[in-house]
Protein backbone atom coordinates (compact mmCIF):
# COMPACT_ATOMS: atom_id res chain seq x y z
CA UNK A 1 0.00 0.00 0.00
CA UNK A 2 1.52 3.33 -1.35
CA UNK A 3 -1.59 5.58 0.40
CA UNK A 4 -4.40 5.22 2.49
CA UNK A 5 -7.38 3.77 2.11
CA UNK A 6 -10.80 5.46 3.04
CA UNK A 7 -14.28 3.29 2.04
CA UNK A 8 -11.76 2.00 -0.56
CA UNK A 9 -10.48 5.00 -2.21
CA UNK A 10 -6.70 6.46 -1.81
CA UNK A 11 -6.28 9.36 -0.26
CA UNK A 12 -3.28 11.61 1.24
CA UNK A 13 -2.20 10.56 4.57
CA UNK A 14 -3.14 13.60 7.08
CA UNK A 15 -6.50 13.57 5.96
CA UNK A 16 -6.91 9.45 6.41
CA UNK A 17 -5.38 10.22 9.95
CA UNK A 18 -7.86 12.40 10.65
CA UNK A 19 -10.62 10.19 9.70
CA UNK A 20 -8.81 7.64 11.48
CA UNK A 21 -8.92 10.15 15.04
CA UNK A 22 -12.56 10.59 13.73
CA UNK A 23 -13.85 6.98 13.93
CA UNK A 24 -12.24 6.45 17.30
CA UNK A 25 -13.75 10.01 18.95
CA UNK A 26 -17.36 8.71 17.32
CA UNK A 27 -17.20 5.61 18.72
CA UNK A 28 -16.16 6.69 22.42
CA UNK A 29 -18.60 9.62 22.41
CA UNK A 30 -21.11 7.25 21.09
CA UNK A 31 -20.69 3.99 22.93
CA UNK A 32 -17.55 4.77 25.49
CA UNK A 33 -14.21 3.63 25.41
CA UNK A 34 -14.35 -0.12 26.12
CA UNK A 35 -16.85 -0.23 22.85
CA UNK A 36 -13.18 -0.01 20.81
CA UNK A 37 -10.84 -2.64 20.82
CA UNK A 38 -7.08 -2.32 20.17
CA UNK A 39 -5.57 -5.52 19.29
CA UNK A 40 -1.60 -6.19 18.81
CA UNK A 41 0.09 -8.19 16.91
CA UNK A 42 3.33 -10.76 16.63
CA UNK A 43 4.41 -9.37 13.15
CA UNK A 44 5.26 -5.79 14.21
CA UNK A 45 8.23 -4.75 15.88
CA UNK A 46 7.97 -4.16 20.33
CA UNK A 47 7.75 -0.40 18.52
CA UNK A 48 5.15 -0.31 16.80
CA UNK A 49 3.31 -2.91 19.56
CA UNK A 50 4.15 -0.41 22.58
CA UNK A 51 2.26 2.61 20.14
CA UNK A 52 -1.16 0.32 19.86
CA UNK A 53 -0.92 -0.46 23.61
CA UNK A 54 -0.29 3.52 24.30
CA UNK A 55 -2.91 3.92 21.67
CA UNK A 56 -5.51 1.84 23.47
CA UNK A 57 -4.24 3.51 27.38
CA UNK A 58 -3.86 6.71 26.94
CA UNK A 59 -5.24 7.84 23.71
CA UNK A 60 -8.69 5.97 23.66
CA UNK A 61 -8.66 4.70 27.16
CA UNK A 62 -9.81 1.43 26.91
CA UNK A 63 -9.03 -1.89 28.45
CA UNK A 64 -9.46 -3.80 25.61
CA UNK A 65 -6.28 -4.69 24.32
CA UNK A 66 -5.30 -7.60 23.18
CA UNK A 67 -1.68 -9.04 22.61
CA UNK A 68 -2.81 -12.93 23.25
CA UNK A 69 -0.57 -15.19 20.52
CA UNK A 70 1.04 -17.42 21.46
CA UNK A 71 2.47 -20.02 19.06
CA UNK A 72 5.05 -23.57 19.66
CA UNK A 73 8.46 -21.97 19.52
CA UNK A 74 11.51 -24.53 18.23
CA UNK A 75 13.02 -25.37 15.40
CA UNK A 76 10.94 -27.29 12.82
CA UNK A 77 13.72 -28.34 10.29
CA UNK A 78 16.27 -29.43 12.73
CA UNK A 79 18.86 -26.78 11.43
CA UNK A 80 16.81 -22.80 10.93
CA UNK A 81 13.04 -22.60 10.34
CA UNK A 82 10.87 -21.73 13.36
CA UNK A 83 7.86 -23.60 14.36
CA UNK A 84 6.55 -19.88 14.59
CA UNK A 85 6.29 -18.00 11.77
CA UNK A 86 5.81 -14.80 12.99
CA UNK A 87 8.79 -12.57 14.03
CA UNK A 88 7.67 -11.36 17.08
CA UNK A 89 5.14 -13.88 19.30
CA UNK A 90 7.92 -13.43 22.11
CA UNK A 91 8.23 -10.11 21.49
CA UNK A 92 4.58 -9.62 23.03
CA UNK A 93 5.01 -12.16 26.14
CA UNK A 94 7.22 -9.09 27.18
CA UNK A 95 5.47 -6.72 26.18
CA UNK A 96 2.18 -8.39 27.94
CA UNK A 97 4.44 -7.69 31.36
CA UNK A 98 3.37 -4.09 31.54
CA UNK A 99 0.33 -4.60 29.30
CA UNK A 100 -1.79 -7.17 30.06
CA UNK A 101 -4.97 -6.22 28.59
CA UNK A 102 -7.76 -9.19 27.64
CA UNK A 103 -7.07 -12.71 26.57
CA UNK A 104 -8.24 -13.27 22.69
CA UNK A 105 -11.00 -15.38 24.26
CA UNK A 106 -12.06 -12.30 25.86
CA UNK A 107 -12.12 -10.09 22.87
CA UNK A 108 -13.83 -12.56 20.60
CA UNK A 109 -16.64 -13.19 23.17
CA UNK A 110 -16.87 -9.08 23.09
CA UNK A 111 -17.29 -8.97 19.55
CA UNK A 112 -19.24 -11.69 19.11
CA UNK A 113 -21.60 -10.31 21.71
CA UNK A 114 -21.69 -6.97 19.89
CA UNK A 115 -19.81 -5.23 22.27
CA UNK A 116 -17.08 -3.72 20.49
CA UNK A 117 -18.00 -1.17 17.82
CA UNK A 118 -14.84 -0.42 16.34
CA UNK A 119 -11.31 -2.21 16.11
CA UNK A 120 -7.91 -1.40 15.08
CA UNK A 121 -5.80 -3.93 14.40
CA UNK A 122 -3.41 -5.03 11.82
CA UNK A 123 -3.83 -6.71 8.93
CA UNK A 124 -2.34 -10.05 9.43
CA UNK A 125 -2.72 -10.76 13.16
CA UNK A 126 -6.50 -9.99 12.79
CA UNK A 127 -6.67 -11.98 9.77
CA UNK A 128 -5.07 -15.19 11.93
CA UNK A 129 -7.93 -14.82 14.35
CA UNK A 130 -10.73 -13.97 12.24
CA UNK A 131 -12.19 -17.64 12.07
CA UNK A 132 -12.90 -17.03 16.47
CA UNK A 133 -14.52 -13.73 15.80
CA UNK A 134 -17.68 -14.81 14.37
CA UNK A 135 -19.69 -11.31 15.25
CA UNK A 136 -16.95 -9.17 13.26
CA UNK A 137 -18.94 -8.72 9.90
CA UNK A 138 -20.00 -5.18 9.85
CA UNK A 139 -17.78 -3.73 12.60
CA UNK A 140 -16.01 -0.43 11.79
CA UNK A 141 -12.25 -1.02 11.84
CA UNK A 142 -8.98 0.86 11.88
CA UNK A 143 -6.62 -1.75 9.88
CA UNK A 144 -3.15 -1.10 9.78
CA UNK A 145 -1.32 -3.53 6.68
CA UNK A 146 1.43 -3.72 4.36
CA UNK A 147 -0.39 -5.02 0.99
CA UNK A 148 -3.94 -5.05 -0.19
CA UNK A 149 -3.41 -9.29 -0.11
CA UNK A 150 -3.85 -9.17 3.48
CA UNK A 151 -7.61 -7.07 3.45
CA UNK A 152 -9.82 -10.20 4.27
CA UNK A 153 -11.73 -7.69 5.65
CA UNK A 154 -13.77 -5.11 4.79
CA UNK A 155 -12.48 -1.64 6.50
CA UNK A 156 -13.29 1.73 7.12
CA UNK A 157 -10.10 2.75 7.14
CA UNK A 158 -6.21 1.45 5.56
CA UNK A 159 -3.22 2.95 6.85
CA UNK A 160 -0.06 1.78 5.20
CA UNK A 161 2.75 1.42 6.86
CA UNK A 162 6.94 0.47 6.88
CA UNK A 163 7.97 -2.92 7.34
CA UNK A 164 10.89 -3.83 8.84
CA UNK A 165 12.63 -3.91 5.97
CA UNK A 166 12.62 0.12 5.95
CA UNK A 167 12.59 0.81 9.58
CA UNK A 168 14.48 0.21 12.28
CA UNK A 169 12.99 -1.85 15.35
CA UNK A 170 13.23 -4.17 17.80
CA UNK A 171 12.24 -8.33 17.74
CA UNK A 172 12.51 -10.71 20.45
CA UNK A 173 13.44 -14.03 18.41
CA UNK A 174 12.05 -17.93 19.91
CA UNK A 175 15.16 -18.11 22.37
CA UNK A 176 14.42 -15.33 24.32
CA UNK A 177 16.85 -12.75 22.50
CA UNK A 178 16.00 -9.11 21.75
CA UNK A 179 17.44 -8.48 18.52
CA UNK A 180 17.31 -5.04 16.46
CA UNK A 181 16.46 -4.42 12.78
CA UNK A 182 18.00 -1.24 10.78
CA UNK A 183 16.44 -0.53 7.01
CA UNK A 184 17.56 -1.98 4.37
CA UNK A 185 15.78 -0.24 1.63
CA UNK A 186 13.95 3.05 1.98
CA UNK A 187 10.42 3.33 2.47
CA UNK A 188 8.06 4.24 0.20
CA UNK A 189 7.79 8.41 0.23
CA UNK A 190 5.15 9.41 2.92
CA UNK A 191 5.04 5.79 4.30
CA UNK A 192 5.98 5.90 8.29
CA UNK A 193 7.07 3.55 10.62
CA UNK A 194 3.58 2.54 12.23
CA UNK A 195 4.29 4.50 15.53
CA UNK A 196 4.76 7.67 13.99
CA UNK A 197 1.34 7.07 12.19
CA UNK A 198 -0.47 6.03 15.58
CA UNK A 199 1.33 9.14 17.02
CA UNK A 200 -0.42 11.22 14.08
CA UNK A 201 -3.84 9.51 15.10
CA UNK A 202 -3.66 10.37 18.52
CA UNK A 203 -2.70 13.97 18.06
CA UNK A 204 -5.90 14.30 16.46
CA UNK A 205 -7.99 12.56 18.62
CA UNK A 206 -6.58 15.17 21.57
CA UNK A 207 -4.83 12.85 23.45
CA UNK A 208 -1.39 12.57 21.89
CA UNK A 209 0.67 9.66 22.88
CA UNK A 210 4.29 9.99 24.25
CA UNK A 211 6.29 8.81 21.91
CA UNK A 212 10.11 9.54 20.58
CA UNK A 213 12.00 9.07 17.91
CA UNK A 214 15.15 7.22 19.61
Amino acid sequence: LLKPLIRRGAMEPEPAFRQAAHLLDDAVHKTGPESVAVLGSPYLSLEDNLALAELAGAAIKTGNFCLDFTYEQGVKDGILINKDSTPNANGLKLLKGKYPGISLAELAELINSGGIKLIVAEARALNSIKDKLLGFSGIPAVILALAKSYLDFDSNCVLPYASYFETEGHFVNYKGLIQKTTAAVAAPEEVNPLWITLSRISSYTGFPIMLEDA
